[in-house]
C-alpha cells in the first residue's frame, strides 16, 4: 500500500503538464489562424477595393478623357470604402478602349508577422482589378 501511494506521489503534476502544452499549443494554433485569416481578409478586400475603384475610374475616364480625372475617381471610391487602404498611382494603366486597370494596396491587421522582418511583404495585401467604361 505504501509502495502504491509513493508512485503516485512521484507522478503528480503529469497531467498538469499536459494540459499546459495543450493549452500552449491551442493558444499557437489559434494566434496562426488569426494572422492567417488577417491576411486572407484583407487580400479579399483589395481585391473588392481595386474593382470598385477601376470601374469609377473607368467611368471617369469615359466622361473627361482626363488620367488625373480617373485617378481622382479611383481615390474617392477607394476612401469611401477604405481610408487604409492607397491607389499605388504609377499603376493606374488606361487603354486605348477606355479600360482601366489599377493597384490597391492594404496593410493586414495582424498581431505578429509586421512586427518580424524577414515576414514583412506578408501583411500587404494587394488587389489588381480592370474596370470597363459603363455604357451610356
Amino acid at each position: 500500500m505504501m509502495r502504491a501511494r509513493a508512485e503516485l506521489r512521484d507522478e503528480r503534476g503529469v497531467m498538469g503538464l499536459g494540459i499546459f502544452r495543450l493549452v500552449i499549443m491551442l493558444v499557437l494554433v489559434a494566434v496562426v489562424g488569426w494572422e492567417a485569416g488577417a491576411v486572407a481578409f484583407a487580400r479579399v478586400q483589395a481585391d473588392e477595393i481595386a474593382t470598385t475603384a477601376a470601374g469609377e475610374a473607368a467611368a471617369a475616364w469615359r466622361d473627361q478623357r482626363l488620367k488625373e480625372a480617373a485617378i481622382a475617381a479611383a481615390q474617392r471610391a477607394i476612401d469611401e470604402r477604405d481610408p487604409n487602404a492607397r491607389l499605388v498611382r504609377s499603376s493606374l494603366e488606361i487603354a486605348v478602349n477606355g479600360r482601366v486597370t489599377l493597384t490597391v494596396v492594404k496593410e493586414a491587421r495582424t498581431f505578429i508577422i509586421q512586427h518580424i522582418d524577414f515576414l514583412e511583404g506578408f501583411h500587404i495585401a494587394r488587389g489588381t482589378a480592370t474596370g470597363v467604361p459603363p455604357l451610356v
